[in-house]
């Protein structure tokens, strides 16, 4: 939850707080007499475990946004502290503990198209954003940024469909020095 606050049509600040829970399964399957011994020796211990977890998510975000003719440009910079803490763990060496901090620096462009489908404007646009990344979050993915290329192809829904801003399709590709990877599926944007 949280308030965005405009200081004035262009420029708005938005202190937020999450809660994120999280489950995590270990499944090994052997396939060698060699992974055979280690499941019957360590399962529910090093293999085959589960953990539960909670994380508080304070974060601030400042934006500036601005329409040059009806492409709308959006620059913000959002902070995110992460506590994490496991609370329950089918294993007695495997637990999480601990705090990292995100950095993100993005600019979105969204593009209105002028071709209607069921009644509503098409828009096309998408984000270019560069993480830095802090504490537990830097030494788990071994990676002091990352960088986020994404894409979008929606519906513009405001004031039709509840506080849906807009709905469709978007993909991203993000990468970093040890690591690349890309997610895909529906795009929604509420705006209330």
């Amino acid at each position: 939850g949280g308030a965005r606050f405009f200081f004035n049509d262009h420029l708005s600040l938005t202190p937020s707080l999450s809660g994120i829970y999280g489950h995590t399964e270990n499944e090994f399957q052997p396939l060698n007499a060699t992974g055979e011994a280690v499941k019957s020796v360590a399962s529910g211990t090093f293999v085959d475990w589960t953990l539960d977890s909670w994380s508080v998510v304070p974060s601030m975000e400042l934006r500036y946004g601005w329409f040059w003719r009806r492409l709308l440009f959006e620059f913000s910079s959002r902070y995110n502290y992460f506590y994490t803490e496991g609370f329950a763990s089918s294993s007695p060496v495997v637990s999480v503990s601990g705090a990292s901090h995100t950095w993100e620096n993005k600019l979105d462009v969204d593009v209105p198209l002028g071709w209607k489908l069921l009644g509503h404007e098409l828009h096309t646009g998408g984000f270019l954003a560069r993480t830095e990344l802090f504490g537990g979050a830097a030494a788990g993915l071994n990676e002091n940024h990352i960088y986020t290329v994404n894409g979008r192809f929606v519906l513009d829904l405001l004031g039709e469909l509840w506080k849906v801003r807009w709905l469709g399709l978007g993909a991203s590709y993000f990468f970093g020095d040890h690591m690349a990877g890309w997610s895909a599926g529906v795009d929604v944007n509420f705006q209330f």
